[in-house]
């Protein structure tokens, strides 16, 4: 399973459901930014994930690096919402790679799922 793609998949349908531009989330509306959503979407995929079995250590060398966590796979997805940020606006007026100055600038929420849609396709 590819955990990146799988954040972004759930990513999409938190933006789709209440977009929120300006702030990372209002409780009451139940409306996410990008980032926010994102977030949420680790969560929630690092809390389905199955337990790890434990990892031994041999003399000194950990094989940590074996597995792709939560972490990772969420430094993942936001480098493809990034990257696809670029491919998709590159003339738009935010800050290069900042995917709040993205969020917070954009002119519409289908700008941010195209985005979200697109990361998962490379």
């Amino acid at each position: 399973m590819d955990l990146a793609n799988e954040i972004i998949k759930r990513a999409i349908p938190r933006i789709e459901a209440g977009w929120a531009q300006w702030e990372s989330s209002d409780k009451g509306q139940n409306n996410v930014c990008l980032t926010y959503a994102l977030n949420e979407a680790a969560d929630e995929v690092a809390a389905n994930m199955p337990e790890m079995p434990a990892i031994e250590v041999v003399a000194g060398h950990s094989q940590q690096h074996v597995f792709a966590g939560p972490d990772q796979a969420l430094l993942q997805a936001n480098k493809r919402v990034e990257s696809s940020m670029k491919a998709l606006y590159p003339g738009k007026d935010y800050v290069a790679g900042s995917m709040i100055s993205f969020d917070d600038n954009a002119n519409a929420k289908a700008e941010v799922v195209s985005v979200l849609q697109h990361a998962l396709h490379n």
